[in-house]
């Protein structure tokens, strides 16, 4: 990394997580606007969220104190974990529809069963999350939009933007009594929670977090 560059540092949400492939996939608007940055891109392994954290730790050894990250959904959380690990690793970080700290809302748990019902289900009984079809991944990342670009990109996920999401971390990020509530950031945040978000559909609290919340228009 050169050292007159400002380090960023992406940390992936769901699916889109297991290999730097995925991940500058999902993260493509943001690596060409941050095209002059040192980009660190974070991968998880293993099958609980302690496990993505201790292996996001790993990937960051070398990445210096006061650095920079985005953080978009889940991988929010993984942050927290990071930062709890290395409290001056991040000057400030940025949310893209960013988790709560205690992960998903009843409400909207409840609002997932009805968009992919069978998928959340397998979870309870030890399988991997999946979704079954193009009209779950339209449902839950681009509020049930049917236009024709949704509907191109919401094809082009399905067929080769989406792997299988462990289902320990699947259900410590969604059911309640389980849920895994992280500590805070230890740093000022920046929250981009967009108005058709189906993880907020009233708006998301970072208690506890000194957080600039802003409302673009759009989805997950």
């Amino acid at each position: 990394m050169g050292d007159n560059k400002r380090t960023l540092v992406l940390f992936p949400g769901t699916w889109g997580n297991r290999s730097e492939v995925y991940v500058k996939w999902w993260f493509r608007h943001v690596i060409a606007r941050f095209s002059r940055w040192n980009i660190v891109i974070v991968t998880y392994k293993g099958n609980t969220i302690d496990e993505y954290v201790q292996h996001a730790l790993k990937v960051l050894k070398d990445v210096p104190d006061n650095s920079y990250a985005i953080c978009y959904s889940a991988g929010a959380q993984y942050a927290r974990g990071v930062c709890s690990a290395r409290p001056a690793l991040f000057h400030k970080v940025a949310l893209l529809s960013g988790m709560e700290r205690f992960g998903v809302r009843f409400r909207v748990l409840l609002n997932g069963l009805m968009a992919a019902f069978l998928p959340l289900v397998r979870c309870l009984f030890g399988k991997p999350l999946q979704l079954d079809n193009v009209k779950q991944v339209q449902s839950i990342l681009f509020g049930g939009t049917s236009e024709r670009d949704a509907d191109k990109l919401s094809q082009e996920i399905f067929d080769k933007r989406l792997h299988p999401e462990p289902w320990r971390v699947t259900l410590r990020l969604t059911l309640p009594l389980v849920r895994k509530r992280m500590p805070p950031f230890p740093c000022r945040v920046m929250a981009a929670v967009p108005d058709r978000d189906f993880f907020f559909p009233k708006g998301a609290t970072y208690p506890g977090e000194e957080v600039n919340k802003l409302h673009p228009s759009g989805d997950h």
